[in-house]
């Protein structure tokens, strides 16, 4: 039985019904050994009932860590820069949260001297001040996203709109 539980006790990998089939193979054997020899008898309780107690832990580390987290967004409208992930719903969150920000953006993502640069236009609303509206969203994308833009305010209405579903992600790397 001991054979049996160190060569298949890394067989489950995070796999409910893996682990499970895991068990019952581990049970017949331990069965098996003790109906042929009954000095094993004491030994194979004692990995039966460290298997118990794995399986428990197993069951609570299911519970703990679920396997889907929050969803952000589509994977076909998300862009990988710097080894981040970016959701086009993730900045509609920042802009929400700036005054003087419109909910009209546009990311420019381009590849120059071997460096991804991103550039944000985003449309400002009337009276808002330009220079101090691309400070605070550049730290707040810093912060909240996790990599650096350069943001370029434009005028309302400046960013092209459609009536359909949007592309606001525009990837000149490739």
């Amino acid at each position: 039985m001991k054979d049996y539980y160190n060569s298949n006790c890394n067989a489950f990998q995070g796999d409910c019904f893996g682990f499970l089939a895991f068990c019952y193979n581990l049970i017949v054997s331990f069965l098996e050994d003790c109906l042929k020899n009954i000095s094993l008898f004491c030994y194979n309780v004692a990995i039966f009932i460290a298997l118990l107690q794995t399986s428990l832990q197993f069951k609570l580390y299911l519970h703990k860590y679920p396997r889907i987290g929050t969803i952000l967004g589509r994977t076909d409208d998300m862009v990988k820069v710097k080894g981040v992930n970016i959701f086009p719903s993730q900045i509609d969150e920042l802009l929400k949260g700036i005054d003087g920000a419109s909910s009209e953006y546009q990311v420019m993502i381009d590849h120059m001297n071997g460096k991804d640069l991103v550039t944000l236009f985003v449309e400002k609303e009337p009276g808002a001040d330009a220079e101090q509206l691309a400070t605070s969203i550049a730290h707040l994308f810093k912060t909240q996203i996790g990599i650096l833009v350069i943001v370029k305010p434009v005028g309302l209405g400046d960013l092209p709109r459609s009536e359909k579903k949007s592309t606001r992600i525009y990837d000149n790397r490739y």
